[in-house]
C-alpha cells in the first residue's frame, strides 16, 4: 500500500492503528515467550547435562529432556518469529511517520496567493456576501416554520431558559462571585479596571480586619477563585448559548458551522483573557505573578487581550473559512490582516514588559545570567532578553510570511508561538497555586518560620519541586503536538519508553521509573500531612511535653519516608535481589568512609529515644548557649539567642560535654554579683540583697534565697545575690531586673558602689615643679 499510494496509506488512520497492534501484540508475545523459555532452562539444567558419547541415560529421563528441549525450539520459533514480526511492523510505521513530517513540511513551505492581489480581495468580498446571503436565506425559512404552538413546545421553553441562564451567569453572577472574592482579600479595586469589574469595586466597603488579607491560605483561595470565576462563567454562558440556538434550530448547515466557530474563538478567548487576567492582576497587585508595576500590568493586559483577539479571529474566521471552502486567496487576506494586528501587540507588549522587567531586575556581580534574588526569582536577565528576542523575531517574520504568501507556515510560526506561551503561563498559573499551598502547609507544620517565609515566598519543600516536574512532563507532549508532533509520534515517544532498556539481566522501563517516582511523591505528600495533624491537632491534646511530641513526628516522618521508598520500588517493578551487590558495596563504604555519618545517624537515632536532649531545650555546647530547634538523624539544629542557626553533628552530643539547663525542670539559679566601698555596714548590705531577691516574683521562697559575703576585693566588698527561678529562660531579665533595683535602694541608702582606684606616686615632685614653671615662663615671654 505505501508503493502503490503513500499519501492515501499514510492518512489512513486504521491501517496505522492495526499496525500499531500487530507490533504491540508482536513484542508481548516475545515478552511472553522469554518469560516461558525459563522454567523449561530450569527443569534442563536440574536433568544435567546431556551424556557423552557411548553412556546412557534412563528412559524416563532420556523422554523428558526430548519433550523440554522440543518445546524450547517451538518457544524459540515462537519468538524469533514474534522479533520479527515487530520489527517489520515498527519499519513501516517508522516510514509512514517519515512520509507524513515530509508531507507536513511541504505543506508549510507551500507558496500561496498574496493579499497584494486585487483579486484576492474581490474573492475575499464575494466570499462574505455569499456567506450572508446563505445565511439570511436559512433563516428565513425556519419563522415560516414557526407557530404559536411550537413556541410552546418543551425544547423552546429549555432554549429561553438556556438564555437566560448564559444572561445571568455573565452578568449577575460572575459579578457577584468577583465581588465576594474581592471582599474576602479586603481591598477596593481600582477604578481603571475592567468594564466587568469597575462596577463591582464602588459595590462594597472594605472590611475592618487586615488579617484575612495577610493571610496565605486566604490569598491562595482568592487568586483560584478569581481565575476559575473568570473562566468558568463565561463558557457555561457561552454553551448554554449555543445549546438554546441549537435547539431553537434557526441555523441551517451552514450557520451551524459559523455558530461553532464563533463559540470556538469566544472560548478561545475567554481562555486567554482569563490566564492573561491571573498572570498580571491589573485590578489586585496581591495576586499578581508578574512583578510588573501597576501602570504597566494594565498595559501589558491590554495588549495581552488584543493578542487574545487575534487568536479567537482565527479561530472564529480563517478556519471557518476553511471549513466552508472558501478560496485561499480570500483566506489569505484574512490571515494577514489578523497576523499583522496580533503581531503589533506582540512587539508592544515584549517592549513594554521586558524593559520594566530589566530595570527591576538587578544584575548579580560578576554573573549576569545568574538567578535575581527578589523579584521573580525564577527569570535571569539571560532569560528576559531571550522572551524579547522570540517574540520581536516572530512579530517580524510571521506578517512578512503571510504577505509573501506563505499561508500555513505564517500561522504555524505566530499561534503556536503564543498556544505555547499560553500552555507556559498555564503551567506558571498551577505550579504558583503549588507552591503556596505546600508553603502554606509548611507554615501549618512549624518547621520554618513564617518571617523565612515571607522574605524569601520560596519555601514549601520538595513538594513544589514534584508538581513542577509533573507540570513539565504534562506540558511536553502539549508543546509537541502544538509544534506539528501527531498523536502518532507520541505513542511512538510512549512505546519506546514503555519498552525501556536492559542492563545486565534486569529491564529498566521510564516507564515505571515514572510511576515509582510518583509514588514516592504521594508517599511523602501522606506523610507530611499526617505529620502536621499530629503536630497540629493530635499532639497537642496529650499531655506530653514538646520533646517527646517532636520525636514522635520525626519518627513518623522517618516511618513515612521508609514506606513510601519501599511501595514506589513496589510499583516501580525494581527486583530488590539485583540489589544485593549495592548492598555489599555500601556495607564497604560504611566499614570505610562513611564512619562519621552512621555514627552521627546512630547518635540520632539515641538523642531521639533516650531524649538526654529534646527539642526546646537550652543548652551549651562548645560555649555557644541557644534553644534545640529540631534533632534530625544526622545533626541537630541548635537556635542561639542571636537568631542564628548552629548546627552540632549528634556525635557531638553523645560523647562530649553538654550543659542542659532546663534538662530535668525549668528550675535555675540567678547569681547578682556586686561590691561596696570599704567601710559600709556588711549586715545592712546583707539585709537589703535579701529584700531585694525576695520581693522579685520570679524568685522562688523555696529553696530560699542567699546573700553570700565572697571576700575583699581589691577595691570593694564583695556580694553575690543567689536566687532559684521559677523558669530559668527568663534569667536575663530577672537579672536585669535585680541589678535596677539593687541600685536604686543603694542610693537611697547611700552606699557606695566603688569603682577601680589607683593611687599614683611621684618621685622627685621638687624638680618636678620646677619644670612645670620653666615652661609656663617661656609660654608667657612668646
Amino acid at each position: 500500500a505505501l508503493e502503490d499510494d503513500p499519501q492515501r496509506t499514510t492518512a489512513d488512520d486504521k491501517m496505522r492503528a492495526w499496525l500499531d497492534k500487530q507490533r504491540s501484540e508482536a513484542r508481548d508475545l516475545a515478552d511472553l515467550t522469554k518469560e516461558a523459555l525459563l522454567p523449561l532452562e530450569e527443569q534442563l539444567n536440574v536433568l544435567g547435562p546431556v551424556p557423552a558419547e557411548g553412556q546412557t541415560e534412563a528412559p524416563d529421563v532420556a523422554e523428558k529432556r526430548a519433550e523440554i528441549l522440543e518445546g524450547l525450539e517451538k518457544l524459540k520459533a515462537t519468538g524469533s518469529q514474534a522479533e520479527l514480526t515487530f520489527t517489520r511492523a515498527d519499519g513501516l510505521l517508522q516510514r509512514i511517520a517519515e512520509i507524513r513530517r515530509q508531507q507536513f513540511t511541504d505543506q508549510l513551505l507551500t507558496r500561496g496567493p498574496t493579499p497584494f492581489d486585487p483579486g484576492n480581495w474581490l474573492a475575499a468580498g464575494t466570499a462574505f456576501i455569499d456567506l450572508s446571503v446563505k445565511l439570511l436565506a436559512e433563516i428565513r425559512t425556519k419563522p415560516a416554520e414557526f407557530s404559536f404552538a411550537a413556541l410552546r413546545t418543551e425544547s423552546t421553553l429549555f432554549a429561553i431558559g438556556a438564555l437566560l441562564f448564559a444572561l445571568v451567569m455573565m452578568f449577575i453572577l460572575r459579578r457577584a462571585a468577583l465581588r465576594w472574592f474581592y471582599k474576602m482579600l479586603a481591598v477596593r479595586m481600582p477604578d481603571a479596571a475592567g468594564a466587568d469589574d469597575s462596577a463591582d469595586a464602588a459595590d462594597f466597603p472594605v472590611p475592618a480586619s487586615e488579617d484575612m488579607a495577610q493571610s496565605r491560605t486566604v490569598r491562595l483561595l482568592v487568586g483560584i477563585g478569581v481565575t476559575l470565576t473568570r473562566l468558568a462563567t463565561p463558557l457555561i454562558a457561552l454553551f448554554a448559548a449555543r445549546f438554546a440556538f441549537l435547539e431553537l434550530d434557526i441555523f441551517g448547515p451552514t450557520g451551524q458551522i459559523v455558530l461553532d466557530g464563533t463559540v470556538k474563538g469566544i472560548a478561545v478567548f475567554a481562555i486567554v483573557f482569563a490566564i492573561v487576567h491571573a498572570f498580571f492582576a491589573p485590578n489586585e497587585p496581591r495576586l499578581r505573578l508578574s512583578w510588573l508595576d501597576d501602570k504597566t500590568s494594565r498595559i501589558a493586559t491590554w495588549y495581552s487581550v488584543a493578542i487574545a483577539l487575534a487568536m479567537a479571529l482565527n479561530v472564529a474566521l480563517v478556519n471557518t473559512g476553511e471549513s466552508l471552502g472558501w478560496p485561499l486567496g480570500a483566506l489569505s487576506i484574512l490571515n494577514a490582516g489578523i497576523i499583522i494586528g496580533g503581531c503589533l501587540a506582540l512587539w508592544r507588549l515584549a517592549a513594554v514588559t521586558s524593559s520594566v522587567m530589566m530595570q527591576q531586575m538587578p544584575v548579580p556581580a560578576g554573573d549576569a545570567e545568574a538567578l535575581t534574588e527578589d523579584a521573580g526569582q525564577w527569570l535571569s536577565h539571560g532569560a528576559v532578553n531571550t522572551i524579547r528576542r522570540i517574540a520581536y523575531a516572530v512579530s517580524v517574520a510571521a506578517p512578512l510570511l503571510a504577505l509573501a504568501g506563505y499561508f500555513a507556515l505564517s500561522r504555524f510560526i505566530f499561534y503556536n508561538t503564543l498556544l505555547s506561551a499560553a500552555v507556559i503561563a498555564a503551567g506558571v498559573l498551577l505550579f504558583s497555586v503549588a507552591k503556596e499551598g505546600a508553603t502554606a502547609l509548611s507554615e501549618a507544620t512549624g518547621e520554618r518560620r513564617s518571617q523565612k517565609v515571607e522574605e524569601t515566598d520560596q519555601d514549601g519543600g520538595l513538594l513544589p519541586v514534584f508538581f513542577g516536574f509533573i507540570l513539565t512532563l504534562a506540558a511536553l507532549p502539549l508543546l509537541a503536538l502544538i509544534w506539528g508532533a501527531t498523536t502518532d509520534d507520541l505513542s511512538e515517544v510512549y512505546f519506546g519508553i514503555s519498552n525501556g532498556f536492559t542492563i545486565g539481566e534486569s529491564v529498566f522501563r521510564p516507564g515505571d521509573i515514572l510511576i515509582a517516582a510518583l509514588v514516592f511523591g504521594a508517599g511523602l505528600f501522606v506523610t507530611r500531612v499526617v505529620q502536621a495533624i499530629m503536630r497540629r491537632t493530635v499532639m497537642p491534646r496529650t499531655r506530653l511535653d514538646t520533646g517527646v511530641r517532636s520525636s514522635i513526628v520525626s519518627g513518623l516522618g522517618y516511618i513515612g519516608f521508609f514506606i513510601a521508598a519501599l511501595v514506589a520500588i513496589s510499583a516501580g517493578g525494581l527486583d530488590l535481589s539485583n540489589l544485593a551487590f549495592l548492598g555489599a558495596a555500601l556495607g564497604v563504604g560504611i566499614g570505610f568512609g562513611l564512619q562519621n555519618i552512621v555514627n552521627n545517624f546512630v547518635s540520632g537515632i539515641i538523642l531521639l529515644i533516650e531524649r538526654p536532649i529534646k527539642v526546646g531545650d537550652w543548652i551549651e555546647v562548645a560555649g555557644t548557649h541557644g534553644t534545640v530547634e529540631k534533632v534530625n538523624v544526622r545533626s541537630t539544629v541548635i537556635q542561639t539567642f542571636d537568631k542564628a542557626s548552629y548546627i552540632v553533628p549528634n556525635s557531638e552530643l553523645i560523647s562530649g560535654a553538654v550543659m542542659n539547663m532546663t534538662h530535668g525542670n525549668l528550675t535555675g539559679r540567678v547569681i547578682a554579683p556586686v561590691g561596696v566601698a570599704y567601710g559600709t555596714d556588711t549586715r545592712k548590705v546583707e539585709k537589703i540583697l535579701l529584700e531585694i531577691l525576695r520581693a522579685h516574683p520570679m524568685i522562688l521562697r523555696r529553696p530560699a534565697p542567699s546573700v553570700v559575703f565572697k571576700g575583699f576585693g581589691a577595691d570593694s566588698l564583695d556580694f553575690e545575690a543567689r536566687g532559684f527561678l521559677r523558669d530559668v529562660n527568663w534569667i536575663l531579665s530577672t537579672h536585669s531586673d535585680l541589678n535596677f533595683e539593687i541600685d536604686r535602694r543603694f542610693r537611697e541608702e547611700e552606699i557606695e558602689i566603688p569603682f577601680k582606684q589607683a593611687d599614683v606616686n611621684l618621685k622627685n615632685p621638687d624638680a618636678l615643679v620646677k619644670a612645670i614653671q620653666a615652661v609656663a615662663t617661656a609660654t608667657a615671654r612668646t
